[in-house]
């Protein structure tokens, strides 16, 4: 049909409310009341109805959808020709997908061959097509399902309407087990709520393929407002950022990778293709050149006291632990001090960088995690080796927290306690958790012979041992990872990777995002 007649208009679903349809329930047991009765017992036993009469079921769906699309979508949407298929879900409920080609519709094939112009009769032909209102954003959920309730005793199609929605088409709260799902280490809502407020509505092409993204403006309650608020404007502050700043300051020069040198300069320019996916053959042949395997045995010892940078956290606990246990020396296990046991299940992003368990020896190897004097060096981010930790009097490690961890930090240049020593003392983090206040008290520091390249941004590190993995978990993490160095003798990769993991970078989306959020900034110098 796409070859005969061209791109279809639009996709569609419809989704059977077989559990709740009274025609069908009135079929399966014509001397029950089923839709009356909210009992769990009455769900299940609609449940097992439906289960027994598998057939009956499908063929109401099918009936049902043949009048929708015949008497509702085709004489609304100017139908021309449309093409669906029937598919079934694990508990057996069937649905329809569907294709429908509209009359007069622009051809999408061609949008990159259009002019700008011309795609933005798209842009608001769809606007016109497609658009959704809720004119009572604060009425209550039906008490009864809506599907449920009988055409003939529809008195108001409004407030019928408003059931509809407010019961069926809201995405109030994303939890687990509904919408909730793990990606690049963190859960997300799968259908991308909640939504960025947009004033227009724009074609974007992501990694080849068109994407329309229409307006959305906010007409929700007050509630479900101050939540969009607190997630979107407090988080991101998008909307403010663009409006607020109507001048940008651009710095051109990179001052961690400086220097007038033919190498140098190459190292720098490698860096920019890489941050907007632009990496030659040259670059990539150059990076495998820093593979630490690879390099001569003097290089190779220079960077065994070198940090190593992970892009996931668990490889830099691993390596952290063996290193630990590789100095066969006595291990402190320091537990934080909690006011509650939800201050205990906290992690360490809620206690500000404050770990609930901490393990330390002589000889490890530490990084500071919060800012306690910026000007002699003890900043968020500096490296240091532990020489002691001191216990009060009449107290074990079994049972107290030290006092003090002394520590040598490399970069320090303020007065120090005892061999070059700085004493570490515990520190309070306080935050929310469902509404209750939770304290945490614990040491700001943890083992950095490997950190994440999360944790490492901001960092400058004469040598890195950095690992890539085969994926980019997150926008910009190469990046960031490789441009930790000042040069490429500061830099050693472990293991090899493919080209592809570089030149992928300019199809995500963020990467297409930013570029353009650059140019629009670059606009306002």
């Amino acid at each position: 049909m796409v070859h005969d007649i061209g791109m279809p208009t639009l996709f569609f679903t419809l989704s059977a409310a077989d559990l709740y349809w009274p025609e069908l329930l009135e079929i399966m047991a014509p001397n029950k009341d089923l839709l009356n009765d909210n009992s769990p017992q009455s769900y299940t036993e609609r449940n097992k109805l439906l289960q027994n009469n598998p057939a009956l079921a499908d063929w109401f769906f099918v009936e049902r959808a043949k009048i929708f699309i015949h008497d509702v979508l085709k004489p609304h949407l100017h139908i021309v020709d449309y093409w669906y298929r029937f598919e079934f879900q694990h508990r057996g409920s069937v649905h329809l997908h569907g294709l429908l080609w509209l009359e007069n519709a622009p051809d999408t094939a061609r949008l990159s061959e259009m002019a700008p112009e011309e795609r933005q009769v798209v842009v608001d032909y769809f606007d016109k097509l497609v658009s959704s209102m809720n004119p009572g954003i604060n009425s209550p959920p039906s008490n009864i399902h809506p599907s449920s309730q009988k055409l003939s005793k529809v008195t108001d199609s409004k407030a019928d309407y408003i059931k509809l929605v407010n019961r069926l088409e809201r995405h109030t709260i994303c939890k687990l087990g509904a919408c909730l799902r793990m990606k690049n280490g963190q859960l997300l809502c799968r259908y991308e709520f909640p939504k960025d407020i947009k004033e227009i509505s724009e074609l974007l092409e992501v990694a080849s393929k068109w994407k329309l993204e229409q307006k959305l403006a906010a007409s929700v309650g007050s509630a479900a407002l101050w939540r969009w608020i607190q997630k979107r404007l407090a988080n991101h502050g998008q909307l403010i950022y663009r409006i607020a700043f109507t001048k940008a300051f651009i710095f051109t020069t990179s001052q961690r990778q400086s220097g007038a040198e033919p190498e140098q300069q190459h190292f720098r320019d490698a860096l920019d293709r890489l941050s907007v996916g632009q990496s030659t053959m040259l670059d990539y042949d150059k990076m495998m050149s820093r593979n630490y395997g690879l390099l001569p045995e003097e290089e190779r010892e220079s960077f065994k006291s070198a940090i190593r940078l992970f892009t996931e956290r668990e490889p830099a606990r691993q390596y952290n632990i063996k290193a630990l246990t590789d100095l066969r020396m006595p291990v402190a296990k320091i537990k934080a001090k909690h006011n509650n046991k939800a201050a205990g299940r906290g992690n360490d992003q809620q206690a500000m960088g404050l770990d609930s368990v901490l393990y330390l020896s002589r000889g490890s190897r530490v990084m500071l995690k919060r800012n306690l004097w910026t000007h002699k060096g003890l900043v968020n981010g500096a490296l240091g080796f532990v020489r002691d930790i001191i216990y009060a009097p009449g107290t074990s490690p079994e049972n107290a927290m030290p006092l003090a961890v002394l520590v040598e930090f490399d970069k320090y240049k303020g007065p120090t306690f005892a061999n070059n020593c700085v004493p570490i003392c515990p520190i309070t983090s306080e935050w929310i958790d469902g509404g209750q206040k939770c304290v945490r008290t614990q040491f700001p520091l943890a083992l950095s012979w490997a950190i994440t390249v999360h944790k490492a941004q901001g960092i400058t590190c004469d040598r890195a041992v950095v690992h890539l993995g085969l994926k980019e978990f997150a926008s910009g993490l190469i990046y960031v990872a490789v441009s930790r160095v000042k040069s490429w003798k500061g830099l050693a990769l472990e293991p090899t990777f493919p080209f592809f993991l570089l030149s992928s970078i300019k199809t995500k989306k963020t990467t297409i995002q930013r570029i353009k959020e650059e140019d629009r900034l670059n606009r306002l110098k």
